[in-house]
Order: C-alpha cells, then sequence, then structure tokens
C-alpha cells in the first residue's frame, strides 16, 4: 500500500506510474486521511470496555506496578483479571 498525503497527488502518481510502467494493476494508494482511518479500525474480536470494567482494569495495572500485588483476591475480581491483561485490545 502506498499512502498519498491528498487525492490530487494519488491521481497524479496513479497517471504516472501508468505512463511509466504501462500497468498499475493490484496498486493500493490510499490518502493519508483513509489510511489512518484503516489503521485505527478495530479488530474484530476487540470489546469494549465498560467504565467500571475499565477502573477495575487500571487499579489492577497500577496496584501491581506499586509492588502491592494482585487485586484480584481481595475485592473478589474476576480471576481472568490476573489472567492477563492486554491494555491495548481486550482484558
Amino acid at each position: 500500500m502506498v499512502v498519498v498525503p491528498n487525492p490530487a497527488v494519488k491521481r497524479w502518481l496513479t497517471l504516472r506510474m501508468a505512463q511509466q510502467m504501462e500497468s498499475v494493476l493490484g496498486l493500493s494508494l490510499n490518502t493519508l486521511e483513509r489510511a489512518i482511518w484503516d489503521w485505527l479500525r478495530p479488530d474484530a474480536g476487540m470489546e469494549r470496555l465498560q467504565a467500571q470494567d475499565l477502573q477495575i482494569v487500571i487499579a489492577h495495572v497500577l496496584n501491581v506496578l506499586a509492588g502491592h500485588g494482585c487485586l484480584c483476591h481481595r475485592a473478589r475480581l474476576p480471576t481472568r483479571a490476573c489472567a492477563g491483561i492486554d491494555p491495548v485490545k481486550r482484558m
């Protein structure tokens, strides 16, 4: 995929490459805005966290980083919170 700054450059580059190479089949040209939106699109398996769940995850991570251990057993949280938290995608 080639990322270009705007649609005018995309059109110019496509025409220029067609002149030089006689064929530009299969080449993906995206504008910068479209590329950023595509990169930020959530994966199929991602879930949206509720505010309370996010608070629990943040408190858990901060507590572990501070060296106070896991909160799950003391707060009776689901054991999956200790099983590994992927802060980017999901719990």
